[in-house]
């Protein structure tokens, strides 16, 4: 005769246990939430009026941290109190099994599992992205309250300091989101290794923030834009009576106004723990979605497109004696030399290549300038000598080819057939070359753009191409890390509610003659090494990659492992 289940004690359990649970959860809950509160509010971050806001959009991330040790404790004292009152002995005499016995808690630790992990999936990034949007909501809001508080800015690379900072409003039409004064101001731009390259100082600061030209937002996994969030905003700022002072050169320049410009990124839509399981999966294939990601496969493929223009440009010379360029009018120019020869790098400028121009049997260089309809042409010869010089500009943010031709001893044909002069030298400036190198190549995925720049070895690539390449290829190395170490981490956790919910459980029925907190000390702290290894295991994952997950799941399979001899001392005994 088959024996029939003992629904009326399951649901005994059951209740108790989720009467429990959600008491201390929701305890424990709100403690760690107004704990995580506590520094922006001493930051002057949060207003009194948002911060039950905070709070309420703190709850469902620290859940993560709550649950599981909330369902330790309550499955302690439930499974504590039936071995204490003998309930379990007379389910065993019953002919209830250990197994059944403790089938509640392994059903509940099953849905509070999948409850994390619905909860990492639908409202988790979301409620940690409006805890940050409230502490941070603008650039503007942040840069005021940073300089007021006495702490410096970086935006995209610039340090900013200054004593005080008023936000005011900007004029009609001006096309600016805000307009910051600052007073004693300072600006120091950092080079690539975040080492101080150049200090401005000014007695009164402006800095204007406007809307990147792509106003369309940040698309997500299915191509849908998020409306209101820009991947980036444009900076630009003026100071008055600056004074700029470059490293190791002492004073650079003492001007009346100086302007400068830089972007910044969006920095909610360009962390991984902002996304969804569904996000974080797609991330690996499309990582240019990162803004600070994208910048650096842009640097790669300018410098991939400027290497190859490069190429086309000395072949078109060698093969045909003729190159064209297009300058910022649109204005056809054509260079007449046999070829180029490499120079080598400039130390004071390593973002420039330069090339002496060989000139034609003749012994000059021609260079001829002519609109695209065909309209009078200017025309340089050089008697004594041409480089060509290429640069992708400074700033990474805003690419462009700077192509320029100099020329020495010219002989200058103006248009419309006027009498030619003889000069020094002559440049044609703000040239890029005509061919569609840098479509091509910015077409090209991330993971093709790495391959091609791993196959550029003739010519020998330049320092900043390696630069590049290198910097990409760390950083999405990083970056598939995070999303492994981030999507890991999440089942671990949801995992580890399940074996913590058991743990307790077995603990309290093997452990019945001791006082219930005794009892849920052998269960909190196997608990607190679980989340401990987890996190340094995701830490470990975003350095070092796949080998963390040993780290990061191990403190869940130790877990186990202490879970499955507390069954086998029960079962025994």
């Amino acid at each position: 005769m088959r024996r029939r289940a003992p629904w009326t004690l399951w649901r005994s359990i059951t209740a108790d246990f989720w009467r429990l649970l959600l008491l201390s959860a929701t305890v424990l809950v709100t403690v760690i939430a107004f704990g995580a509160a506590i520094k922006p509010i001493s930051d002057g971050l949060l207003s009194a009026g948002d911060l039950l806001r905070f709070i309420f959009y703190a709850i469902p991330p620290m859940l993560v941290y709550a649950l599981p040790f909330a369902a330790g404790f309550a499955a302690t004292i439930v499974y504590h109190r039936l071995a204490v009152d003998h309930e379990a002995t007379a389910a065993y005499a019953g002919g209830i099994s250990h197994r059944a016995l403790v089938a509640p808690a392994l059903a509940s630790g099953l849905v509070l599992a999948v409850g994390m992990c619905l909860l990492n999936e639908l409202l988790i990034p979301r409620f940690l992205y409006r805890m940050q949007t409230l502490i941070t909501r603008d650039l503007a809001s942040w840069v005021v309250q940073e300089i007021n508080q006495g702490r410096s800015v970086n935006a995209g690379g610039m340090i900013l300091i200054a004593d005080s900072a008023t936000r005011l409003r900007p004029e009609p039409g001006s096309g600016a989101t805000d307009i910051i004064h600052l007073k004693r101001f300072a600006a120091i731009d950092l080079d690539r290794r975040a080492e101080p390259v150049t200090e401005v100082t000014s007695a009164n600061g402006w800095i204007w923030l406007f809307p990147w030209a792509d106003d369309s937002g940040t698309p997500d996994a299915d191509g849908r834009t998020l409306p209101g969030e820009r991947p980036q905003s444009r900076v630009f700022l003026r100071l008055e009576n600056a004074l700029g002072v470059r490293e190791g050169g002492g004073l650079a320049a003492a001007r009346d106004v100086v302007d400068l410009s830089w972007t910044v990124t969006n920095p909610f839509r360009d962390n991984p723990k902002f996304l969804n399981w569904r996000d974080l999966r797609d991330l690996p294939n499309h990582p240019e979605r990162m803004s600070w990601l994208d910048i650096r496969r842009k640097d790669l493929a300018f410098c991939l497109a400027e290497r190859r223009a490069l190429t086309e440009i000395a072949d078109a010379l060698r093969t045909g004696g003729a190159a064209a360029f297009i300058d910022e009018q649109n204005r056809v120019v054509t260079l007449n030399a046999a070829g180029l020869t490499p120079e080598p790098t400039n130390p004071e400028a390593p973002h420039t290549i330069s090339f002496t121009i060989v000139p034609l049997p003749s012994g000059q260089v021609r260079v001829t300038s002519e609109d695209p309809s065909g309209g009078a042409a200017l025309s340089a010869s050089a008697r004594e000598g041409a480089r060509l010089v290429s640069s992708l500009g400074t700033d990474r943010f805003n690419r462009a080819f700077d192509m320029r031709l100099e020329l020495r001893a010219v002989t200058v044909s103006e248009p419309g057939g006027r009498a030619s002069t003889q000069r020094p030298t002559y440049a044609f400036g703000g040239l890029r070359p005509s061919g569609s190198a840098l479509q091509e190549t910015l077409a090209l995925s991330n993971a093709d753009l790495i391959a091609l720049g791993r196959q550029q070895t003739n010519p020998p690539p330049d320092a900043k191409t390696l630069y590049a390449l290198d910097d990409l290829t760390r950083r999405t190395r990083r970056l598939e890390n995070q999303v492994l170490s981030k999507i890991h981490d999440r089942f671990a956790v949801a995992a580890s509610t399940l074996v913590i919910t058991i743990t307790g459980a077995l603990a309290a029925l093997a452990m019945s003659t001791r006082l219930p907190l005794t009892v849920y000390m052998f269960t909190f702290l196997p608990a607190v090494v679980a989340m401990v290894t987890i996190s340094g295991g995701q830490q470990t994952t975003v350095n070092f990659g796949a080998p963390g997950l040993a780290l990061l799941w191990g403190g869940v399979a130790g877990l186990l492992v202490y879970a499955g001899l507390l069954w086998r001392n029960l079962i025994r005994h």
